[in-house]
């Protein structure tokens, strides 16, 4: 497999100001850490870091960084980024150095495949609520995702994250008993039971029969 490198520039200057600046220019800000060195500020192109995050292994992808007058880090993963609440487009990032020695915690995102019985079927609704489950394991073996087979499901049939399948160098963080996906019956709409309509005939009798009451009375 070809190694992944990501070329960013050293970064002078801090502050908010600067920053801004950067933004304004096309690129923006970030920081280098971990592996017990000291921090690096750097300058990224955020089409460089949308382009890992675009890939099957996300922010999990290990790569080479080379930082332009300072050093070149062979093992490196995006711990963090940060984006406008606004236009969604990226503002920092966090970069971590990585030894391929030490374990590390990550999110792992749960992939599903086939079609359910109980949806296909039977109408019921898939209720995906665990999109990733959290792992520990050296980075080489983080998995790209966890695959999760739906196809043999029926209504009332649950995954738990204990029976997601994982390779022994992985150990899932998550807890056991939090359901990832179901299928749940079919929501049935109550049906509204109009009350029943006098029948013409009988309206007719009533009408009838009201006026030789009314001169039952009278003579009385």
């Amino acid at each position: 497999m070809k190694k992944l490198i990501l070329e960013v520039g050293a970064r002078e200057g801090l502050g908010k100001g600067k920053a801004r600046r950067l933004r304004w220019s096309g690129f923006i800000p970030g920081i280098v850490y971990g592996d017990k060195k000291e921090p690096i500020p750097v300058v990224i192109n955020p089409r460089d870091i949308e382009n890992i995050l675009h890939l099957e292994t996300g922010e999990n992808t290990i790569f080479q960084l080379e930082v332009s007058g300072a050093e070149t880090v062979d093992q490196t993963m995006i711990k963090d980024f940060q984006l406008d609440p606004v236009t969604s487009k990226l503002l920092h990032v966090d970069l971590l150095r990585v030894s391929m020695k030490t374990r590390l915690r990550v999110m792992v995102p749960i992939d599903l495949s086939g079609k359910a019985k109980g949806v296909e079927i039977d109408g019921g609704i898939l209720e995906f609520t665990q999109r990733e489950v959290e792992v520990e394991c050296l980075p080489q073996n983080i998995p790209e995702h966890m695959k999760v087979d739906i196809t043999g499901l029926e209504i009332g049939d649950l995954v738990r994250v204990a029976d997601l399948k994982v390779d022994e160098k992985v150990k899932i963080l998550s807890s056991p008993e939090q359901v990832v996906v179901s299928i749940a019956a079919p929501e049935v709409e109550e049906e509204v039971v109009a009350e029943e309509e006098e029948a013409p005939e009988e309206a007719e009798l009533a009408a009838e029969e009201k006026p030789e009451k009314e001169k039952k009375e009278k003579k009385e």
